[in-house]
C-alpha cells in the first residue's frame, strides 16, 4: 500500500445506487426524482458531463496543454471526474486527475498515472487505472490509498474498470505475461488476486472493459481480437469466467458488449450489432436482446448503461458523416447531447443517482 488513477470506461452504471445528490426534485413519493449524468466530450475536445441534458465543462488550468477524463461517480453533494493532464511544463509528468463538481483537485497520484475508472460506494471514492511508466502496471485506490497490480511473472497489467462489493474490491482489465503467444489476456481481480476469464482458442488478445457482481456471479464484457492481422474484433461476455453467448437478431453482424450491470436481480448488457451496414443500439436483459430507439436512421452505439426503478438509462454515440456526437436515452425517450459534436472518438458515459 502506498499513497495514491477511461473509453470512457464505462462501467458507471453500477453508481445507480449511489448516495443521494442535494438539491433534487421530488417525485410525487416525496423521493428526489432520479437526475442522470453523461460523461462525454464538449465542443473542441472539451471534457464534459452534462446534467439533466445541461452542460458542465471540466476545469481546465492554462498551464495545461491537455487533460482527457474517462470516469464519472456520483457522491453525497459531490461529482467525481477522472482522467489524465499534461502540463504545459515539460518538467512535469502527466498523471491522473481528479475533478470534484467540474473543479481539478490535488489527487497526489504516481508520475505516468491514468485513471480508467470509478466508483463510490459507502461514502468511499473507489478507482482504477495503470502507471504507463515502462510496461503499464495497473492499480486500484480507495480513497487515495494505491494497491499496485503485481508484476507476477513480469507482466504487463492495466485495469479499466472497478466495483467494490461485500467488502472486497473487483477490479476489471488485462495482464500480458512474458513470452505469451497472446499479447493480452482478460481477467480480473479480488482484492489484488487474478482470477482468468476464459480465453476464446482463435484469439490474438482479450479485453474486460466492464464488470458487474451479484452474490458468488462474477459478470465480465469485453472484446477479443480474432485471427490475424488485420484482426477482427468479436465480443466477450463471461459468467464467472466462463464465456456466454448472446443472441442476435436475423443477419446481424459486428456485435458488440460494452457494459454489464445488475439490477433487481437481472443481467443488462449494452452494445450495438450491424444490420444492412447500420450501428444499432441495443441491450440484453437476461440475455434477451432489445433495442433501443433510433429516431435519427444514423448509425449508433450504446457505450454505457443504467438501471433505476426498473427504467434502463442508456448513453451512445451517433456516426453521422462527418462528427460524431453524444446521445442518452430514458426509458424509450431519446436525447441528443448539446455541443457534445467532436472530431475525436469517444465512448460516452452514464450514471444515474437520486
Amino acid at each position: 500500500m502506498g499513497r495514491f488513477r477511461t473509453l470512457y470506461t464505462i462501467i458507471a452504471g453500477v453508481l445507480a445506487s449511489a448516495a443521494a445528490i442535494m438539491g433534487c426534485d421530488k417525485t410525487d413519493n416525496d423521493r428526489p426524482a432520479p437526475r442522470v449524468y453523461v460523461l462525454g466530450e464538449y465542443y473542441y475536445k472539451k471534457p464534459c458531463y452534462w446534467v439533466d441534458g445541461e452542460p458542465v465543462i471540466l476545469e481546465r488550468p492554462e498551464d495545461l496543454i491537455y487533460i482527457h477524463c474517462n470516469a464519472i461517480a456520483i457522491g453525497v453533494g459531490n461529482i467525481y471526474c477522472g482522467g489524465e493532464v499534461f502540463w504545459r511544463d515539460s518538467d512535469k509528468d502527466p498523471c491522473a486527475c481528479l475533478w470534484i463538481n467540474g473543479k481539478i483537485s490535488n489527487w497526489n497520484m504516481p508520475r505516468f498515472s491514468v485513471c480508467t475508472a470509478m466508483s463510490v460506494s459507502n461514502g468511499n471514492l473507489y478507482s482504477a487505472g495503470y502507471i504507463a511508466n515502462g510496461d503499464r502496471q495497473g492499480y486500484y485506490s480507495v480513497n487515495g490509498d494505491i494497491s499496485l497490480i503485481s508484476r507476477q511473472y513480469g507482466e504487463a497489467s492495466v485495469c479499466s474498470a472497478i466495483v467494490p462489493y461485500a467488502g472486497s474490491v473487483y477490479v476489471g482489465g488485462w495482464h500480458r505475461p512474458r513470452n505469451s503467444q497472446i499479447n493480452k489476456i482478460a481477467c480480473y481481480w479480488k482484492d489484488g488476486v487474478a482470477v482468468a476469464l476464459e480465453t476464446p482458442e482463435d484469439s490474438y488478445e482479450t479485453l474486460c472493459t466492464s464488470i458487474a457482481v451479484s452474490g458468488s456471479i462474477v459478470h465480465a464484457v469485453g472484446d477479443y481480437y480474432q485471427g490475424v492481422y488485420p484482426f477482427e474484433i468479436r465480443p466477450c461476455y463471461w459468467r464467472n469466467g466462463k464465456l456466454v453467448n448472446l443472441a442476435a437478431p436475423g443477419e446481424a453482424r459486428e456485435l458488440c458488449y460494452s457494459s454489464v450491470i445488475v439490477s433487481g436481480g437481472n443481467v443488462y448488457i449494452g452494445g450495438s450489432y450491424v444490420d444492412k451496414d447500420r450501428i444499432n443500439p441495443c441491450y440484453w436483459v437476461d440475455g434477451v436482446l432489445v433495442g433501443l430507439s433510433n429516431p435519427s436512421g444514423i448509425s449508433t452505439k450504446c457505450t454505457s448503461l443504467a438501471v433505476v426503478d426498473g427504467i434502463v438509462y442508456a448513453a451512445g454515440i451517433i456516426y453521422p458523416e462527418d462528427k460524431w456526437r453524444g446521445c442518452y436515452w430514458i426509458g424509450t425517450e431519446y436525447f441528443v447531447l448539446e455541443g457534445s459534436e467532436t472530431e475525436s472518438f469517444k465512448d460516452y458515459s452514464i450514471t444515474v443517482a437520486r
